[in-house]
């Protein structure tokens, strides 16, 4: 066999060289001088790729959405080659038509770092975070780590082009705790319900600047950078030259750089140590959220990101001149702006609108997705049930698997969008979730739902959820769909909100409010029957409701028993204690938390119908009659109206 294949790759050579031997000339004085050979090219118009329209179409959005969302483009922490239109990091940016600008930016970090850059620049001083070292100072117990460089468009700061320094938090060992206490959405939004609902309340900003570095380490770690991010400037101005070593240059870093696993938490230890001689100290149980012990002034904090709610100015002043005789601050007196989402404050009429313009157009740039030529009314599939029938079957996925480069596509749309349908738009939700339940082994159906997912997000790219001022007293609506998902598992869903304090003896649905959370989620065990998910359900949301009814406790809003509905009589029945049953110890662990929580006195469950059910919608995939109907009932809209009934009939 080894023999034949040799004959054949010389008899295949013997045929290539005959036939370059007859496009030889047999005398070289005709040869022409200096030439080569013409370049066959089709004679047909050049068509562009896909690819090539989907760049040449990202960059135009890029210009777009600078013009129109200019203090809302940096939502993604991203950068954009303004030669592309592509997301890029530093190196190619370097490389851009705005490489000198970033190159000043990654100057002006260095300088930020380190002992600024020069006393005739305008930072003479810098943070001392890091200090250029010899690579034999370094402890022998100690490992330098990696330097990962963040760039961001930043226009509504003053350096537009931001540029910072991380650290590879990965290799430091920290065996102390690193758990940084820090509000999350649902405290953030019941805060602000909380402004809105109180009488003469407003709200505002304040941002601390360089809050981690100016933290002190217990002992000092080490970094080192490469010198194709040291501009000669730089490397002049340090004499960094003799401290080269094997291309890189090390750094001690002496105070809380980002990326280090402790750096939060010193630096939040650090702030609460001096605030509370001022009287400022944080609530004993919710995380994130501070209160003034000589006033009726709280805040939630986020990093360096405080979100005030006062009702009178001076308390504000107080907080401030304690904080500026440590931090450097700047605040927004308007609270238009608070952990990427848009406030638009209505105080006489009572609400507020939240929304994030430009965020879903900049997803969309940073996957190259084409907006589609027709609207997308549904953000997923839907399978119509069969009627009449007496069986309904599963269906089956018999498409190939992804490589990985598609496998990271859908676990990024997915990280992507999840923060956006938590926040505002929570019809996305019940698609995210049937896409992540897939992430781990996505096929070519997979990989259809999520662009119909982005087709759904290019045509409804700019949501609002409307909170109105209410008596900030917890409800909750319940459901579940029986076997709706994928390997016989069922979902959950439940809509959270705020309304007038309820008479448990007639509850009368209040009207409809923006949401405080909506989970939707779907559910491990593959379960027995509709009652046991829809006790499921009344499980799942009551835990989700217990960090709210604490939240609203210490915002000085007290809760009597949550009112929880549900479409499901069963259920009901099981959590009053009403209805005897036999099941699974793991379906008895249900009942008996929701049935002594009741007993207790925290939660009122009752009926109510399914048409009626806020949890309804993001419980299950719909028809795209039904989307179009119920988009305006949770989302604000020309059509919205909050009185109007639920259900389309």
């Amino acid at each position: 066999g080894a023999e034949l294949k040799a004959q054949k790759r010389k008899a295949r050579y013997n045929r290539t060289k005959t036939r370059q031997q007859k496009d030889i000339p047999t005398t070289t004085s005709n040869l022409p001088v200096a030439t080569t050979p013409p370049i066959r090219r089709s004679t047909r118009p050049r068509k562009y790729t896909l690819k090539k329209k989907a760049q040449q179409e990202a960059a135009n959005i890029a210009l777009t959405l600078t013009a129109m969302f200019p203090d809302h483009f940096a939502l993604h922490g991203t950068a954009i080659n303004p030669d592309t239109g592509n997301l890029a990091e530093y190196r190619e940016l370097l490389s851009s038509s705005d490489g000198d600008l970033w190159s000043t930016a990654n100057d002006e970090e260095i300088g930020r770092m380190t002992s600024g850059l020069g006393p005739t620049s305008n930072m003479p001083t810098g943070t001392e975070c890091l200090t250029f070292i010899n690579k034999n100072d370094m402890p022998k117990d100690k490992k330098a780590t990696y330097l990962r460089v963040v760039c961001a468009d930043r226009p509504e700061k003053p350096q537009p082009r931001r540029v910072r320094y991380t650290a590879g938090g990965d290799r430091i060992i920290f065996l102390g705790n690193k758990t940084t206490k820090t509000a999350d959405i649902q405290t953030v939004k019941l805060l602000l319900n909380s402004v809105i609902s109180t009488p003469n309340a407003r709200f505002m900003t304040i941002d601390l600047k360089d809050f981690y570095l100016g933290t002190n380490l217990p002992e000092p770690e080490y970094i080192r950078i490469p010198i194709h991010l040291l501009s000669t400037r730089i490397m002049d101005l340090y004499n960094l030259h003799e401290k080269v070593h094997n291309g890189f240059v090390y750094c001690r870093i002496n105070k809380s750089m980002y990326g280090l696993p402790h750096a939060g938490k010193l630096a939040n230890e650090d702030l609460r140590q001096y605030l509370e001689p001022h009287g400022f100290v944080p609530c004993k149980i919710t995380p994130g959220l501070w209160k003034d012990t000589n006033s009726d002034l709280m805040f939630s904090l986020i990093v360096d990101d405080f979100g005030v709610k006062y009702t009178n100015k001076t308390d504000v002043d107080r907080l401030l001149t304690a904080l500026q005789g440590k931090y450097k601050t700047s605040t927004d007196w308007t609270g238009s702006r608070y952990i990427g989402m848009q406030i638009d404050w209505n105080y006489i009429q009572r609400w507020f609108d939240l929304s994030m313009p430009g965020y879903v157009n900049r997803a969309l740039l940073r996957f190259l997705h084409r907006h589609p030529n027709r609207h997308e009314y549904s953000p997923h599939e839907w399978s119509a049930p069969v009627y009449g029938s007496r069986q309904q079957f599963a269906t089956h996925d018999p498409s190939p698997y992804v490589d990985m480069k598609d496998k990271q596509m859908v676990l990024e749309v997915v990280g992507v969008f999840l923060y956006y349908a938590r926040a505002l738009d929570l019809t996305m939700l019940p698609a995210l979730g049937t896409i992540a339940s897939q992430q781990a082994t996505p096929t070519q159906r997979t990989m259809e739902a999520v662009t119909k997912f982005l087709n759904y997000a290019a045509s409804n790219p700019d949501a609002i959820v409307r909170h109105y001022a209410s008596g900030m007293h917890l409800y909750i609506d319940s459901d579940a769909s029986y076997l709706s998902e994928a390997n016989a598992r069922s979902r959950l869903a439940g809509y959270h909100y705020l309304g007038p304090k309820p008479d448990l003896s007639d509850i009368t649905t209040p009207p409809r409010n923006g949401a405080i959370s909506v989970p939707s989620k779907i559910l491990r065990n593959v379960l027995a029957s509709a009652s046991e998910a829809e006790l499921g359900a009344l499980f799942i949301n009551g835990q989700d409701s217990i960090p709210e009814r604490i939240t609203l406790e210490e915002l000085g809003h007290p809760q009597g028993p949550t009112p929880i509905a549900t479409d499901n009589a069963t259920a009901a029945g099981i959590a009053n204690d009403s209805i005897k049953q036999k099941r699974s110890k793991a379906m008895d662990m249900r009942f008996f938390w929701i049935r002594d929580r009741v007993k207790q006195g925290h939660f009122h469950i009752y009926w109510k119908p399914g048409k009626e059910n806020l949890a309804d919608y993001p419980s299950k995939h719909h028809s795209v009659k039904h989307h179009r109907h119920m988009r305006p009932k949770y989302l604000q809209e020309p059509t919205s109206n909050r009185f109007t009934p639920l259900s389309e009939n």
